[in-house]
């Protein structure tokens, strides 16, 4: 049986990072979307941009609290950290203004997108394999 022995607080917490990795890839998404908005339909979408990062931004340390409660590998405790630094570096990045460093803000959200795709997928992969992760 899948899962016997492990404690519901790790079956839950398990559960929960990988509801808050797809919850942080797909407010991703929406980042870029707003963004682009901003450039191509209406200037108030820059704002939204700038803002809605304050939404989401915070899903990161409860993945890590929630990777270290679920007793989670090591990849998957490290994956929000990594991420959080990118996110670092998009802030940044988008306060330079101009200039060589400031136009690296498109390809760190890239990697952001890159990274909470990989995590996303691999807490969905372990969760539905109910490995013993």
């Amino acid at each position: 049986m899948r899962g016997v022995g492990t404690p519901a607080r790790v079956r839950w917490a398990r559960a929960g990072y990988a509801l808050l990795a797809a919850a942080f890839l797909a407010c991703v998404v929406v980042q870029v979307f707003l963004a682009g908005f901003g450039v191509f339909v209406a200037a108030e979408g820059w704002a939204w941009h700038a803002g809605f990062v304050h939404v989401f931004e915070w899903l990161l340390p409860l993945m890590l609290f929630a990777a270290l409660l679920g007793r989670l590998p090591r990849g998957l405790k490290l994956a929000p950290v990594g991420t959080f630094v990118l996110v670092g570096l998009q802030y940044t990045t988008a306060n330079l203004g101009s200039g060589f460093v400031a136009a690296l803000h498109p390809v760190i959200a890239l990697l952001i997108f890159l990274a909470a795709l990989a995590t996303a997928r691999g807490a969905w992969r372990a969760l539905s394999r109910g490995e013993p992760i």
